[in-house]
């Protein structure tokens, strides 16, 4: 290898490799070595460092013919290590590859260590310092240095000596405080500003572009945008490949910060489009990514992004995994929302407590919001056992207890709809009163005590425990403190829990006393119970009691809130009662309150079907309550819109639901069959014409029932007013054939329009 061309080679291999062919005499003897021209080389590389605009070459090629000596000539040692180290000190900083500028600041190292400061100029002294500082702070970098010795080499970096170039002071002064903890980030963006600022022409733009990168990575922790874009937008494609993906994706951060979303999306797909990024920054850049695609309402584009960054590194991962399932619970199919499920208990995996949560990007309320919502979700879907497997990834984000409240709150839920499909509720019901109970025997305000007792008691109860319902509410009532309001609910609870019980009768007479003894909203609901179960006991020594009760509660000046209920049942039983007496004007009254005072109560839809029923009655009264003609027909005119307006309400329900309970089911059959008889009464073309179009179509729902019989009569009626005899013995043969398909068990009533006399009697006794 010639000479010339060793330089290629890093240098500080290049001087062992010299001195070892020195030695083995492999280098020619030349002539020019001597005292004179070490001195010569000596000055020419102090002059090559000293330019204001050095050439790299030039310092490699006197650093090369230096170190082909064997030996410095006699009382030069300290003098060359001092010129070498300072030689490739220099060299280093304007290296841009950042492997190749590491070997020369160890070179660098290796030599100035080697410099008895005593034996330099006065002046050179504080020089040697600070280059030997930038060594060591150059080659430390992820060693373990003691704070105390960093904090002393950033004095002596900050203070460059009279005469000395800066170089890369700024730049290691700011890695430097950046390693402290807690890391100075004042000193490290005033370093790099210093650095960027006061830089040379021959400063390599890779360590330019790097230091940037870095200066802009700080102002986006400091949160300060406008500086951190202005350094972010300067890194070009002079940069390496590396630094401009990530200087890309910062840039995103920060228009993300701004709320720049549109302008974040290209900068984040320019960076996800480049080749050569690592998979881990264009999984983090997903979820940026991501999270601009949403908030510009890309909902579908953003899902597959977080799917992505889920798999990736943290802190976006989790918040990715998070995010997702938000998203995911909004789909509008029940399977796709149980997707959201796994996502959940990732984001939660390895967690412990609320404390450990640490993620810039969502905070811990936005996460146990998300959480929340996928209980409630799930539990909307009838998903309880998903639900169930989200409260325990939900755990190390919850409160002591928040966890095992929402586990028994689900748990009811899963009773709830067990009991609507008509399905044994006990494993259920039992294992929610059971954490119910644990909640009450934990630390809480007696109030919240006495209600989780009171839940674990009705699930108790559901469950055919009744013995323990007893236990719980018997445990409520003992607590101390409890509001007058709470206390006589739970005496109340707790007598008809002791009458379900068949307790003796003194023990059920106390707890009522107890109950009625705490007035307001609780007597209310007291007197609207004992009411009910006179009514159900069928003694005709108790229905007038009731009745009365049932006024009282009717005829109360001041309803509050939590009494708006049996208030609203009251109004309805007193009218119900007379309606089966034949007192329709009076039944109406009371009817009309309930429908003015709830019109979307629970007891509206039964209210305004009863409403209907009464003016259709007293349309149709015989003397001498008769109505004239035109008073008849707006009564049956407004009991059509009645009738008309339960069935629509019904309706909705069947459709949001996808079925109706029974007593739904009962009412929607009851206001068609009402609305179908009040057509036939009006008599008019136009009411005959929608008593024919509505009662086809309920046939077909209704087909092969006594409801369908009963529907073909209205429709023969119809077809008779109408004047259509053909139409009408067609209808009436279609109904002897009905009853002649039906059984005996089709008809469950005894008497009446469901019963079978009813029918063989009233219609196809001639036939018989």
């Amino acid at each position: 290898m010639r000479y010339g061309q060793i330089w290629q080679v890093p240098v500080f291999v290049l001087g062992v490799a010299v001195f070892a062919a020195a030695r083995s005499g492999l280098l020619p003897d030349w002539p020019h070595h001597g005292l004179s021209h070490f001195a010569r080389l000596v000055t020419q590389l102090r002059e090559a460092c000293e330019r204001v605009t050095p050439e790299p070459q030039e310092i490699r090629t006197l650093l090369e013919e230096l170190a082909s000596w064997e030996a410095p000539p006699a009382g030069w040692e300290n003098q060359g290590h001092y010129v070498l180290g300072s030689g490739y000190l220099r060299l280093a900083e304007l290296t841009g590859q950042e492997t190749e500028a590491r070997q020369y600041w160890q070179a660098a190292l290796h030599h100035l260590e080697q410099v008895r400061s005593e034996e330099l100029d006065s002046n050179e002294a504080p020089r040697l310092a600070f280059r030997l500082t930038k060594a060591r702070a150059a080659v430390s970098a992820g060693a373990n240095v003691p704070p105390e010795e960093l904090r002393v080499w950033l004095a002596v970096l900050g203070a460059v000596p009279y005469g000395e170039d800066a170089g890369e002071a700024g730049r290691l002064q700011a890695e430097l405080a950046l390693r402290l903890s807690p890391p100075d980030w004042h000193t490290a963006k005033e370093g790099l500003t210093r650095y960027l600022l006061g830089a040379g022409l021959a400063t390599p733009a890779e360590s330019l572009a790097r230091a940037k990168l870095k200066l802009g990575d700080i102002l986006v922790r400091r949160k300060d945008w406008a500086q951190a874009r202005k350094w972010l937008e300067q890194i070009g494609p002079e940069a390496p490949p590396d630094v401009q993906a990530a200087g890309r994706f910062l840039l995103a951060r920060v228009k993300i910060a701004e709320e720049d979303w549109q302008g974040a999306a290209r900068d984040l797909e320019l960076l996800r489009g480049y080749s050569g990024v690592a998979d881990e920054l264009r999984r983090r850049a997903a979820y940026h990514l991501a999270w601009c695609k949403q908030q510009m309402r890309e909902f579908q584009a953003a899902l597959p992004l977080y799917d992505e960054a889920a798999q990736g590194p943290p802190p976006e991962s989790q918040a990715a995994a998070i995010r997702l399932a938000e998203l995911l619970l909004k789909e509008p199919t029940a399977q796709r929302r149980q997707q959201a499920v796994r996502w959940l208990q990732q984001a939660t995996h390895g967690l412990t407590s609320p404390d450990n949560w640490r993620n810039p990007y969502l905070r811990l309320s936005e996460a146990v919001a998300v959480f929340e919502q996928a209980l409630g979700v799930l539990t909307e879907d009838n998903q309880f056992a998903a639900a169930l497997s989200v409260i325990e990834a939900y755990r190390p984000l919850t409160q002591a207890g928040r966890d095992r409240e929402k586990r028994a709150e689900i748990l009811a839920a899963w009773v709830e709809a067990l009991r609507r499909q008509h399905e044994d509720v006990t494993e259920r019901a039992v294992a929610a009163a059971r954490e119910y109970e644990a909640l009450a025997s934990g630390q809480a305000p007696s109030g919240q005590q006495a209600e989780w007792l009171r839940r674990a008691a009705l699930l108790y109860r559901q469950a055919g425990q009744l013995s323990p319902a007893v236990a719980a509410l018997r445990q409520a009532v003992r607590l101390p403190d409890l509001p007058e309001s709470i206390l006589g609910t739970l005496w109340a609870e707790l007598a008809e829990t002791l009458i379900a019980a068949e307790q003796p009768l003194p023990d059920i007479l106390k707890a009522f006393n107890e109950a009625l003894a705490s007035g307001g909203p609780v007597a209310t609901r007291v007197r609207y119970r004992l009411a009910r179960r006179f009514i159900d006991s069928r003694d005709p020594r108790l229905v007038p009691l009731a009745m009365a009760l049932f006024e009282q509660i009717a005829t109360q000046s001041t309803i509050r809130e939590e009494e708006r209920d049996y208030h609203e049942r009251a109004l309805v039983e007193l009218a119900h009662d007379h309606i089966r007496a034949g007192r329709f004007p009076e039944a109406e009254v009371w009817l009309r309150k309930q429908v003015a005072l709830y019109p979307a109560g629970p007891e509206a839809p039964l209210a305004r079907l009863l409403l209907g029923i009464c003016l259709v009655q007293r349309s149709t009264a015989p003397p001498p309550l008769q109505p004239d003609p035109a008073t008849a027909q707006r009564l049956r005119e407004e009991a059509v819109q009645l009738f008309r307006q339960v069935v629509d309400e019904t309706e909705r329900k069947h459709q949001r639901h996808g079925q109706l309970d029974g007593r739904d089911a009962w009412l929607q059959l009851q206001a068609q069959l009402r609305l179908l008889q009040t057509y036939l009464l009006l008599n008019t073309p136009k009411s005959l014409n929608e008593l024919l179009f509505e009662a086809d179509r309920l046939r077909e729902r209704y087909r092969g029932t006594v409801d369908e019989l009963i529907i073909l009569s209205l429709m023969y009626h119809a077809f008779k007013q109408k004047g259509d005899p053909v139409r009408e013995r067609q209808i009436r043969d279609q109904m002897k054939e009905l009853f002649d398909r039906l059984a005996p068990s089709a008809f469950p009533a005894t008497s009446g329009e469901y019963s079978r006399s009813y029918w063989e009697k009233v219609w196809f006794a001639q036939d018989r």
